[in-house]
């Protein structure tokens, strides 16, 4: 059985992998030079394999509809992938927050371990192969056209990518392609996103009682808690962890994250609180900054 994968990200290199110990005779179409182009850019360069966490709170932390990743979660766990990369001869390491990294802290790294494993399984790859159409009949994609030729599959696996970085090859093509093949599509909406929020600083100089901020940009703050209030100052979401103050904004792990549950609501309608000292209550705070100034005072 002749399987085409289209796209060389995580997704599309694991499903060539494991489609070629199944016994397929398995392609792998990637439209740039090299595969895991936005895994080379994960983590800060670092790549963030995954989390060591159990599937209860995996599944928490989705914002939508997390019982369609149950299936995924319990065909490799995080544990199984660790295990996945250890066999490959990939050294991983645990970081604060159960976080997974190579222990050599470089993406390369892991990109390098994929390409060997896809050349091991006898999967062939054809790089610079945009695809920019199907032909499907009788619900089965029959034709695969890139921008160079046409290519004739018995199977098709379809991992683009989504419309999220488009100089990495993510620049919503994989949508209209899936659409062809029957599938109905969600709107798109931005997820994991700064907030731009324009009356932001505003609204910290009348908290403050003072005409003028100093600069904020670049200025990041750990620990604080940041909320999500409505129109009725009812608290929707809460997150806990760092901030970073853009020119225009916030961002940082809580904002980020945030974003993801508000993007679909009327955000004109909405409001962020932050508490910078969130294990503090009033009188601890009072009494912290009276003894700072006395502090200074001395």
């Amino acid at each position: 059985m002749k399987v085409f994968v289209i796209g060389g990200g995580p997704a599309g290199i694991m499903a060539a992998i494991y489609a070629a110990k199944g016994g397929a005779e398995v392609t792998l179409l990637e439209r740039n030079d090299k595969i895991g182009k936005k895994l080379f850019i994960t983590g800060k360069g670092r790549c963030n394999i995954t989390n060591l966490s159990d599937h209860d709170n995996y599944l928490k932390n989705i914002v939508s509809n997390p019982k369609f990743a149950l299936r995924a979660l319990k065909t490799m766990s995080p544990q199984g992938l660790i295990q996945f990369f250890n066999d490959s001869g990939l050294p991983i390491k645990i970081e604060r927050g159960n976080r997974v990294f190579p222990l050599s802290d470089k993406s390369s790294d892991v990109i390098k371990v994929l390409n060997k494993l896809l050349e091991n399984s006898g999967v062939k790859v054809f790089y610079n192969q945009k695809v920019v159409d199907f032909t499907v009949e009788n619900n089965k994609i029959n034709q695969i056209i890139t921008e160079k030729q046409v290519f004739y599959p018995d199977k098709a696996i379809l991992a683009i990518g989504g419309k999220s970085y488009a100089s990495t090859g993510s620049d919503g093509i994989g949508y209209a392609l899936a659409r062809k093949c029957g599938h109905s599509i969600i709107p798109l909406k931005p997820a994991l996103v700064p907030l731009i929020c324009d009356k932001c600083y505003d609204a910290f100089c009348q908290a403050a009682s003072i005409s003028e901020l100093p600069p904020l940009q670049g200025l990041s703050l750990r620990n604080i808690t940041a909320s999500i209030i409505d129109e009725n100052d009812k608290k929707l979401f809460e997150e806990f962890g760092e901030l970073m103050f853009t020119h225009n904004g916030m961002s940082g792990p809580v904002i980020l994250t945030l974003s993801s549950k508000i993007n679909r609501m009327d955000c004109s309608k909405l409001k962020i609180k932050l508490d910078l000292k969130p294990a503090l209550d009033y009188k601890m705070l009072d009494n912290r900054l009276l003894r700072d100034f006395g502090e200074k005072k001395e």
